[in-house]
């Protein structure tokens, strides 16, 4: 998701805000952003000693909506960002789009850790641009996710070898009416969908055989026909498919930066 800022953005609460509320009405609206889709920014409540950060997803008029956000293998709420906790204000409570601790250290470092890609969501419901995953590529590489556009994600150590649309799928596996991948070897290819409820999800390939390709982690629905998806080869991979060749007219130039 992509965070908004406004300079000298505060106004006060107009009318009470309880402490499960979503709407929070100010006097005046217009000094802070409108967020459009994947889009949001911060605003911190102060009232006396209580504090509070939100997330605003939306912005009509004099009222902000408080949504909440994905993070990797959760949903949290909008209330209570960066370790406030969710109160009760009364009216007249200053209302202000202020620089935070997260947003700085987002700034600071543009990569996540996760255990497996698996894990990563797509960029839409994330909180992060980019990831390095604990996942390998056949030459111990660890598989880096970086923000290509809302729905998806591009790997700087794989390439697109094949894009197809699927047939028929279960939550481990996808059918299509063409794919032709060999050698698979643990973490030479990745699978991530592009279109579909699954859009941006990645997994492992484990096998291909009779244009069905399967991985080990069920995703959370089954792929359905017409849905988009793209197969990515290592680089790593390609290398050494190129090298395996042994045939020095290819080697020599790709070592020396020829053609």
């Amino acid at each position: 998701m992509k965070q908004l800022f406004a300079n000298n953005a505060k106004t006060v609460l107009s009318t009470p805000l309880g402490i499960s509320g979503t709407a929070l009405v100010v006097a005046d609206g217009s000094k802070f952003p409108t967020p459009g889709a994947f889009e949001y920014f911060l605003c911190t409540i102060e009232l006396g000693s209580s504090i509070e950060v939100v997330m605003i997803t939306a912005r009509t008029g004099n009222t902000l909506t408080i949504g909440g956000y994905m993070e990797v293998g959760e949903t949290v709420a909008g209330r209570g960002q960066e370790l406030t906790t969710a109160q009760s204000f009364a009216a007249g409570a200053r209302v202000e789009l202020r620089v935070t601790k997260n947003t700085l250290g987002r700034f600071s470092t543009s990569l996540s850790q996760v255990s497996s890609v698996d894990l990563i969501l797509a960029p839409k419901d994330s909180y992060n641009d980019g990831y390095v995953a604990s996942s390998f590529d056949p030459f111990g590489n660890p598989v880096i996710a970086l923000f290509r556009d809302q729905y998806t994600w591009r790997f700087p150590n794989f390439t697109n070898q094949v894009s197809a649309t699927a047939t028929a799928g279960t939550t481990t596996s996808v059918t299509a009416a063409s794919i032709a991948i060999s050698g698979i070897t643990s973490g030479k290819y990745l699978i991530q969908f592009t279109s579909g409820t699954q859009t941006g999800k990645i997994r492992v390939v484990t096998a291909c055989a009779a244009n069905v390709v399967s991985w080990t982690t069920p995703l959370p629905i089954a792929p359905v026909a017409t849905d988009t998806f793209e197969i990515l080869k290592s680089n790593a991979s390609i290398l050494f498919d190129v090298l395996a060749i042994g045939d020095d007219a290819v080697i020599m130039p790709l070592l020396l930066g020829g053609e």
